[in-house]
């Protein structure tokens, strides 16, 4: 009797652990026929040898400029297409986006805050990123403007 009781509780907790443990990385997917999320132009002054300046347009074509205040692209321009795109149980929204570049393409995973505010990336050459890792050396953090 003692051991079905333990068996019993094990399962209960187990069930508790399980229904949190999915709460916290709920994704919430969202429609793939826009990238309205990342139209715009996003910037961080920080960057001395990156981009300074992305733009990206609603048909997914975007530009890189090597300084804020440049009005010519200088680093580059490609296509964006969105692969997937979902929703954190915090309202962040990440999009996995192939960036077809001149000489070849890049995989992505994009994370755009809740408030539309901050976006930060990581790209890869041969696969699509799992997470958005600061510490990542293709982390990359730009500002709304």
């Amino acid at each position: 009797m003692k051991t079905r009781k333990q068996f019993l509780w094990f399962v209960i907790i187990l069930g508790v652990l399980l229904f949190f443990t999915n709460c916290a990385s709920t994704k919430t997917p969202l429609p793939t026929d826009n990238i309205d999320e990342l139209v715009g132009t996003w910037i961080n002054s920080d960057y001395s040898f990156r981009a300074q300046k992305v733009v990206v347009e609603p048909d997914g074509i975007y530009l890189m400029y090597k300084k804020i205040e440049d009005t010519t692209y200088t680093l580059g321009t490609g296509t964006l297409k969105l692969i997937e795109k979902w929703a954190d149980s915090k309202g962040n929204i990440y999009c996995k986006i192939r960036s077809d570049q001149p000489s070849h393409p890049v995989y992505e995973l994009d994370k755009i805050s809740n408030a539309g505010t901050v976006l930060e990336y990581i790209q890869d050459y041969k696969e699509y990123p799992t997470e958005i890792d600061p510490n990542n050396l293709r982390y990359r953090i730009y500002y709304r403007q």
